[in-house]
């Protein structure tokens, strides 16, 4: 048996060739777990499997050529130039037929078939004719070509990613990226100690590998983040001359070099000291009769080189571009008329180190790339020194905290001409308390993506490119609308479209390659509504990137976008509810919850209140719900001119009690007794009988043992009371509150007025009375009607609302974050130069133009002059010849008869 033959495949199994042999058994040459094997079955022998071939990897799609004979005790293979020789005892007889690719009657192995491309097939040295194979002799096969989709070119796998694929679709083994994904584009990394900190609250310090680009070109890598009890975040970066380090025998200015190297590339040394808000490194230098900036003599002997490999002139604690060090600024160096303390004179005896020290800023030099010293002697003298450099330290998150507020559901900002492509991966965060509303929405003339807050629970990712809309859900167990920050990454490759929320909810929808169509190249970008301004969000979104660019999102509200605010700014920043109402958040408005007071109304500033006679009375009975208390609240407001009745008395079922009441004299007394003795105190700032509304309020403190009485805006008054035990201080199992006059009271004892915003503790009596259910513990001796004691609710100001104007269009790739103000400033700088260049232009321009008509003018007016000068001259000539003057050519005119038609060869003007 005599055949050779090509093939590629990318097909870890198959079965590309069966010889059966005469009386029984077979030959085979199929693929196992992407090596080739050869199979032979057959009477008397045991069955044979030969694995010639262990190291080579025939499923990668490149052409292998593969060659085999067999003769009696010897099996000869050869597979790419690569030769092996197999002894056994074996007589073969095979049949005269070869079948390529898979005979399911036959594959009783279950070897499988072979999906790949044949050529250059010879057996016993003749080369086949394949097209006379067409026909009965094949199925499935396409001659004369070879069909196979190399999935794999370009490589689709991003970060290094390895390419794998089968006859029907590829994948991406992102093992030891630190990227995931179908295409390992999505980075398992946090974007900054900032990021880091959202999912480790508890956390003070750790080591993390933090991606500050995301899903972009830079991969990860380590820092050390500490965080602050005050919520300050600090991210440190380490580099390789953390120790102390000794410098002697190098005198030459700047002789002795240390260059720094951070546990980072440059690229993501630029990429964290441009997104955070400040950076400092700390150095030290402490020196024995070694000089450093040598000021005011001459040249340094010690500098430093910025990030950019700028030499720098300033110690650390000076200022920049000052050769100075920290001391200098002070004035309290070693030798005042130096400008660091190791540019004193030297020493000889002195042993001691001068130190100095202090922080490298600001951040547009740093990190420190090389550190050069001198004046340090020959090694035998007392002249040396010794430098510390610290990590680099950075603060803030430029992409954490470029966040925008959207207020209104029709705020928008267009970014035009953004770059989706092929691969598209966007990330943002959001903070919000709506049920629905559409984050951002791309539309091209076939393309659209939409991702949208569905409810509370789902995000959607939509998109269209062509073939109708495709939807991706992700449901949350948990509300996503918890005024909570909530991460989103979506992404559609060739492999798959999906979604993720807080990293890890999310769903998937496989994409065929087949029929994969990229989204177009550039597409306009709407954050915060549909492209029609419908599904507007209302809420906080920050960190927006596509396919790792940031958007400057703080950018255009510098240029005054409509309906936006920088920051994430609620409508309960401002705290607007009033009377310890609590403020339900919902950005473009607020609700006031006035469930815990005793007031209502949208701003929890309505009056509850009710007018009182004498007669009437209010109880509440706390039934089973009896309380003891060494600490009380007790608020009421009350209008009256008469000098009696109780305000509020609580009693207990002891005998204890505590009573709020208008004394003889116009004062507020509480008497209250509670066990031990009466005790009273008088609140005596005026009389408040004076049909004017007055507030109270009274708490006790200490364990009971301090009582406080403020109205209205007067001084507290506080009295502090000597008790020995906590029984005596505590008002024992509280069972009524009396409101007007207790049942003890004749019915001309009560009091005669109005009573508004009572509370003790949580318990608000008049607001449970006049609640469409009132409760069955609260009663009143008659039917009293709710009352506002004439007190106007507090309300603001209405609030201005703005115009819609045109959407605002941001350029693409945005601004940088760090630019701010500055980019919006050099902007407007740029308009208005360019303007006032063009006025310039137009004026000189006009003034040109102005004087070259009025000489043409003036040169016409001048020949005119002339030309009627002559033709006055010729007519007088003529009339002096004919005899006519002016008054008989006008008889003849007048004379002419008038004329419905013009007179052929004339003009009609």
């Amino acid at each position: 048996m005599n055949i050779s033959f090509c093939f590629r495949t990318y097909d870890s199994r198959g079965l590309l060739l069966v010889k059966d042999l005469v009386d029984y058994g077979f030959v085979k040459v199929l693929i196992d777990r992407e090596r080739l094997k050869l199979r032979i079955r057959a009477r008397d022998i045991p069955e044979l499997l030969v694995n010639a071939f262990p190291k080579t990897d025939v499923s990668d799609g490149m052409w292998h050529c593969y060659a085999l004979l067999i003769r009696i005790n010897t099996i000869v293979q050869t597979l790419d130039g690569k030769l092996s020789t197999t002894k056994r005892l074996l007589a073969l007889k095979p049949k005269y037929e070869y079948l390529f690719g898979a005979n399911m009657e036959k594959d009783r192995d279950h070897d499988g078939g072979f999906r790949g491309c044949l050529r250059n097939i010879l057996t016993e040295g003749i080369m086949w004719d394949l097209q006379r194979l067409a026909g009965e002799r094949s199925s499935f096969v396409v001659l004369n070509e070879c069909r196979m989709r190399d999935a794999c070119t370009p490589d689709p796998c991003r970060h290094g990613g390895r390419c794998h694929q089968t006859w029907e679709q590829f994948h991406c083994d992102c093992t030891g990226t630190g990227y995931g994904g179908a295409v390992c584009k999505a980075s398992s990394h946090p974007l900054s100690c900032e990021d880091y900190r959202r999912y480790h609250p508890q956390s003070r310090e750790a080591l993390v590998s933090i991606d500050v680009d995301g899903s972009g070109f830079l991969p990860p890598f380590y820092v050390n983040c500490v965080f602050h009890s005050d919520r300050r975040t600090e991210t440190h970066l380490h580099h390789d001359t953390m120790e102390e380090t000794a410098v002697d025998g190098f005198q030459l200015p700047g002789s002795y070099v240390q260059r720094i190297n951070y546990n980072a590339s440059w690229n993501h040394i630029t990429a964290l000291v441009n997104q955070s808000h400040v950076c400092r490194q700390h150095m030290k230098y402490s020196c024995l009769n070694a000089k450093l900036l040598n000021t005011p003599r001459g040249p340094p002997y010690g500098f430093w080189l910025s990030r950019a490999s700028r030499q720098m002139v300033n110690w650390a604690g000076g200022l920049p571009g000052i050769p100075i060090c920290a001391c200098g600024l002070t004035e309290s160096c070693y030798d005042r008329t130096r400008g660091c303390n190791c540019d004193a004179d030297d020493d000889p005896l002195r042993q001691e180190y001068l130190v100095d020290e202090g922080w490298f800023e600001p951040k547009d030099f740093l990190p420190v790339r090389q550190l050069a010293f001198g004046d340090t002697g020959s090694g035998t003298d007392n002249k040396r020194s010794k430098y510390h450099l610290g990590p680099l330290i950075c603060e803030g998150n430029h992409l954490m905290d470029n966040i925008v507020t959207f207020w209104r559901q029709d705020a928008t900002v267009v970014f035009p001409q953004v770059r989706l492509g092929e691969d598209v991966d966007i990330y943002f965060q959001f903070k919000t308390t709506v049920e629905s509303g559409t984050f951002l929405h791309a539309k091209g003339q076939q393309d659209a993506v939409r991702i949208s807050l569905l409810s509370p629970t789902e995000v959607q990712f939509m998109y269209e490119t062509g073939n109708g809309p495709k939807t991706v859900n992700a449901q949350s167990s948990n509300y996503l609308n918890d005024n909570q920050w909530h991460s989103v990454l979506v992404e559609r490759n060739r492999l798959e479209a999906r979604i993720r929320v807080d990293g890890s909810l999310g769903g998937e929808l496989k994409t065929m390659g087949d029929v994969y169509r990229p989204f177009e190249m550039f597409v306009e970008l709407m954050v915060g509504a549909d492209v029609d301004l419908s599904g507007g969000y209302v809420g906080c979104l920050r960190t927006l990137m596509v396919n790792g660019v940031s958007f400057n999102l703080r950018h255009f509200v510098q240029l005054g976008a409509y309906g936006m605010v920088g920051g994430c700014v609620g409508r309960c920043d401002s705290s607007p509810c009033f009377n310890g109402g609590v403020c339900r958040e919902r950005y473009d408005q607020y609700d006031c919850d006035c469930r815990f007071t005793a007031f209502r109304g949208p701003l929890c500033s309505d009056e509850i209140g009710a007018h009182f006679r004498p007669e009437d009375s209010v109880l509440y009975d706390l039934q089973e719900n009896q309380i003891s208390t060494v600490a009380e609240k007790i608020h009421v407001g009350f209008v009256t001119t008469e000098k009696r009745g109780i305000l509020m008395q609580v009693t207990g079922a002891s005998g204890d009690y505590l009573t709020v009441e208008i004394s003889n004299a116009g004062t507020i007394r509480v008497a209250f007794d509670l066990g031990f003795e009466r005790q009273e105190l008088y609140e005596e700032s005026q009389d408040y009988t004076d049909g004017q509304f007055h507030d109270v309020r009274i708490w006790r403190t200490n364990g009971g043992r301090k009582l406080s009485i403020q109205v209205d805006d007067y001084d507290v008054l506080t009295e502090t009371y000597t008790i020995e035990t906590k029984q005596d201080s505590q008002l024992n199992s509280i069972r009524t509150i009396y409101l007007g006059r207790n049942y003890s009271m004749n019915g001309r004892e009560g009091f005669l007025g109005c009573l508004s915003r009572v509370s003790f503790e949580d318990y608000f009596i008049l607001k449970l009375l006049f609640q469409q259910n009132p409760p069955s513990n609260v009663k009143s001796n008659r039917r009293l009607r709710e009352d506002w004691c004439n007190v106007e609710p507090a309300t603001h100001p209405p609030e201005v609302v703005p115009q819609r104007p045109d959407i605002i269009r941001v350029p693409y790739p945005p601004p940088p974050l760090e630019a701010g103000s500055q980019s919006a400033n050099s902007d407007y700088e740029i308009f208005m130069a360019v303007l006032l260049g063009v006025l310039v232009i137009v004026i000189v321009a006009g003034g040109l133009l102005a004087a070259r008509l009025h000489r043409k003018r003036s040169g016409r007016s001048h020949r005119q002059d002339r030309e009627d000068q002559e033709e006055d001259e010729a007519e007088e000539v003529r009339r002096a010849s004919t005899g006519l003057t002016d008054q008989t050519l006008l008889a003849t005119a007048a004379s002419m008869p008038l004329l419905d038609e013009p007179v052929e060869g004339s003009t009609d003007f």
